[in-house]
């Protein structure tokens, strides 16, 4: 098995970097890489994750599965996340 582990690998790129990251861990992907991210910017992760889990304080919160679908926030309180659905980005 080959992993790769990224902590916030987008952080400090332009759009047009972020995407082609984005486009580089698809091939990676196709090349049976597993890859996980972890990330606060859920819209870009998204475009890649077969599977988003998650966390809060060291808890797991959801573990959503993203295919055929994107997976977008819609409300947090203090944090924690309320109200998760899945709909066409």
């Amino acid at each position: 098995m080959r992993l790769l582990i990224l902590e916030e690998p987008m952080a400090a790129l332009s759009e047009s970097d972020s995407q082609a990251l984005l486009d580089l861990l698809l091939e990676l992907r196709a090349q049976g890489v597993t890859t996980i991210i972890i990330s606060q910017k859920l819209n870009k992760v998204r475009r890649i994750a077969d599977r988003v889990t998650m966390l809060r304080d060291g808890a797991t919160i959801p573990t959503l599965d993203t295919r055929g679908a994107a997976i977008t926030e819609d409300r947090k309180t203090d944090g924690i996340i309320d109200d998760l659905s899945i709909r066409e980005g």
